[in-house]
This record gives structure tokens, C-alpha cells and sequence, in this order.
């Protein structure tokens, strides 16, 4: 959802919804260096690198540690100059 909300779209937005081949494809493809640049082109990368590697160490009925999401959300903020008190873009 972040991705989206900073960059405006996801990879495989285009892709209908009904196509779960496509978009598994597609996440696939994230995974590697090529689709990691495509996916964060404009978002903290190494931040947002280290978040899909922890969610993607998960397991799927584990428990997500969202203090340390919150937290490298928080340090991708402070490491591109992001205040929590600034307003949206919509809001100005």
C-alpha cells in the first residue's frame, strides 16, 4: 500500500484480477534486483528492501512485528527528509 501511495501505482495494477498467474509472475519478478528497482524507482529503497525481506521471511500464520515496521517506516522518513508534521501533497 505504501508503494502505491508514494509511487502512484503497483506493477501489476494493470494486470486484471482474474489473471493470478500474471500477478504471481509479476511478484516474482519484484523479488529479483530488476523488479526491486522497478518497484521502489520512487521510494526509499534500502529501506523498503529490508521490509520485503523481512515480510517475505514470514510465515503465513505468523504473527507481523509492526513495531519494527513502524520503525523502518519512521527511519526511511528521517533518512529522506520526511516530517511527520508536513502536509500530504493532496493537502496543500
Amino acid at each position: 500500500m505504501m508503494v502505491e501511495l508514494l509511487s502512484g501505482f503497483l506493477p501489476w495494477s494493470d494486470f486484471h484480477h482474474d489473471s493470478i498467474t500474471e500477478v504471481r509472475a509479476m511478484k516474482e519478478h519484484i523479488r529479483t534486483n530488476e523488479g526491486v528497482n522497478l518497484m521502489f524507482q520512487f521510494c526509499p529503497k534500502v529501506e523498503f528492501r529490508r521490509l520485503l525481506k523481512y515480510l517475505d521471511g514470514l510465515k503465513f500464520n505468523s504473527q507481523p512485528d509492526y513495531t519494527f515496521i513502524a520503525e523502518l517506516i519512521q527511519l526511511a522518513m528521517k533518512n529522506n527528509g520526511v516530517k511527520m508534521d508536513e502536509p500530504f501533497d493532496w493537502e496543500e
